[in-house]
C-alpha cells in the first residue's frame, strides 16, 4: 500500500484502508500496556502515528469509495465549494436532458 502512495499510483480504498491502520496503530499502546518488558514500553513510549493524516482522509473521502479513482465518487461533498458546483451542474444537467 504504501508503494502505491509513494507512487501516486494508490485507489481512493488504499487511502481509506491507511487511515484504518493508523488509527489501529494508534490503539497498540492501550492494548499492550500490561506489558512489563523493558523493550516493548521503550517501542510504544515513541510510538506516534500520524493521526492528522488518517483525520484528512477520514473527513475528505468517502467511508466507502470506489475502487479506482476513474469511477469518480470517492470525495465526500462540502470538502472543495467547486467540486460540489461542478457535481451539482452535472446532476442538473442531466435533469435537464432527462426532462427532454
Amino acid at each position: 500500500m504504501l508503494g502505491r502512495i509513494t507512487l501516486g499510483t494508490a485507489s481512493p480504498r488504499d487511502l481509506v484502508a491507511l487511515a484504518s491502520s493508523l488509527r489501529a496503530v494508534a490503539r497498540v499502546p492501550d492494548l499492550l500496556k500490561d506489558l512489563l518488558a523493558p523493550l516493548v514500553r521503550a517501542l510504544l513510549k515513541d510510538l506516534d502515528p500520524p493521526l492528522g493524516v488518517a483525520e484528512a482522509v477520514e473527513v475528505t473521502l468517502v467511508e466507502s469509495p470506489p475502487a479506482t479513482l476513474r469511477e469518480g465518487g470517492f470525495v465526500r461533498d462540502g470538502v472543495d465549494d467547486e467540486l460540489d458546483d461542478l457535481r451539482a451542474r452535472s446532476r442538473g444537467g442531466r435533469t435537464t436532458i432527462s426532462t427532454i
